[in-house]
């Protein structure tokens, strides 16, 4: 069985990025992340920090799914597991949850870590990441 011990962060699609950072960080307090690269076209997303383990990415109109229905704007959950990315890998196996994408190396709220993208038995997008090197 796996160990989930955080929630890594949350994926919005948004339609104005400018709008939601006003909501989340000028009206919550919210501090930004990787606003200066988002628009200098180095990070394909901002994001806000609720804590130090957790964030909220914004994803503009070009990352949302293409396949999403109208008005669905969760892109995905990431939890943090406790396993290496094999480990994971294999209780994915055993359960046999799709693998959509992975393994990825990607940016989450601790930095980057590796993931494997599946879904929920409604079709809801969890990413899984480790922030453990393979051993």
């Amino acid at each position: 069985m796996l160990h989930v011990c955080d929630l890594d962060h949350v994926v919005l699609n948004v339609r104005d990025v400018d709008r939601s950072l006003g909501f989340y960080a000028g009206g919550l307090g919210l501090a930004v992340e990787r606003l200066a690269e988002f628009h200098r076209g180095e990070a394909p997303f901002p994001s806000v920090r609720v804590n130090g383990q957790t964030i909220i990415d914004l994803f503009p109109p070009a990352l949302h799914a293409p396949t999403a229905p109208s008005g669905v704007n969760l892109h995905h959950l990431c939890l943090v597991v406790t396993e290496t990315i094999d480990e994971l890998r294999a209780q994915l196996d055993e359960i046999g949850a799709p693998i959509d994408e992975g393994p990825v190396r990607v940016f989450g709220a601790r930095g980057i870590g590796t993931s494997y993208y599946t879904r929920d038995p409604d079709g809801n997008g969890v990413e899984l990441r480790t922030y453990r090197e393979a051993e």
